[in-house]
């Protein structure tokens, strides 16, 4: 098939939240638009309806929605997203005007990395000690 990504992923972090650790990440993910149907026939623009963009992270087999490009000429889409920091795949699909979906395109990989200024790793190996004091009456 003629619908890999190119370019993938640029990356720039923007903030994170507090304690479960997430990154607001813009993407950038450029493909070439498919030509040709599966059964080799040509694939005009003009039957092409939009390119849906999707993620998951790695290991995992169920794709999340990234975002979609309206645009059946564009071969690229930048958008925001927030992830957890870790490994992610991403993928895209194109549609045409029957609805009907390709497959997925080759998939590109994403490191999410530990945001800056991250809260310190929490303390270790806490020990209670009861220290009891007896009070007695007179």
């Amino acid at each position: 098939m003629n619908f890999r990504p190119l370019l993938i992923m640029l990356m720039a972090v923007f903030c994170t939240a507090a304690f479960g650790q997430t990154v607001q990440t813009s993407m950038e993910l450029t493909w070439q638009r498919p030509t040709l149907r599966v059964d080799g026939t040509p694939f005009p623009v003009s039957q092409q309806n939009s390119t849906k963009c999707e993620y998951r992270e790695l290991g995992e087999s169920i794709w999340l929605w990234g975002s979609n490009q309206p645009d059946p000429a564009a071969e690229t889409l930048s958008f925001q997203i927030t992830l957890a920091p870790g490994d992610y795949e991403f993928a895209c699909r194109a549609e045409d005007t029957d609805g009907l979906w390709s497959d997925y395109s080759s998939v590109a990989l994403v490191s999410i990395p530990l945001p800056p200024n991250s809260p310190p790793a929490a303390p270790g190996d806490l020990t209670v000690t009861v220290i009891v004091t007896v009070r007695v009456n007179p």
